[in-house]
């Protein structure tokens, strides 16, 4: 009876490692994409949504969600990549702003995911300031800053 236990976690366990590879795989294979893409038939220019993913993401991480909004709003969708993350917001920020330009967007609505998040409030306060950007949507985002890394920060302060 314990043979049966160890076998079903062992099992779970290749299925686990298997998950991860496939993963990485994809993770690796989504930062050799281009910077950005764009999704639906319509030209870019206005009614346009911009994507922004979190932390060490990609652009497909909210692939699911570009499918959505394209197909009930049927608006053209533009997913830009913002790097691991290691970087400054400003810095993201100025890049997406760019790509933006360089894409033709005239109008636009911006989602960000988590990092994704920060750098669309940074770029529709800092940068466009209500030319260009309508709304902005955030999901998961860490306005309020990290806890644990707030908490971390201070131990090492004193």
């Amino acid at each position: 009876m314990a043979m049966k236990g160890v076998a079903a976690v062992s099992f779970t366990i290749a299925q686990n490692a298997l998950g991860v590879l496939q993963l990485a795989r994809e993770t690796v294979e989504s930062w050799r994409a281009p910077a950005f893409e764009t999704a639906g038939s319509a030209a870019v220019g206005e009614d346009a949504i911009v994507l922004l993913h979190g932390f060490a993401g990609t652009p497909r991480m909210l692939s699911p969600l570009r499918t959505y909004l394209r197909r009930e709003l049927e608006r053209p969708t533009i997913d830009i990549a913002l790097g691991i993350g290691f970087g400054d917001i400003r810095d993201s920020a100025i890049r997406v702003h760019e790509e933006m330009a360089r894409a033709g967007v005239r109008r636009c609505d911006v989602i960000g995911y988590s990092l994704g998040g920060l750098v669309a409030a940074y770029l529709a306060k800092c940068l466009d300031q209500g030319h260009c950007i309508r709304r902005v949507v955030t999901l998961g985002t860490p306005h309020h800053g990290v806890t644990f890394l707030n908490q971390w920060r201070w131990i090492l302060a004193r």
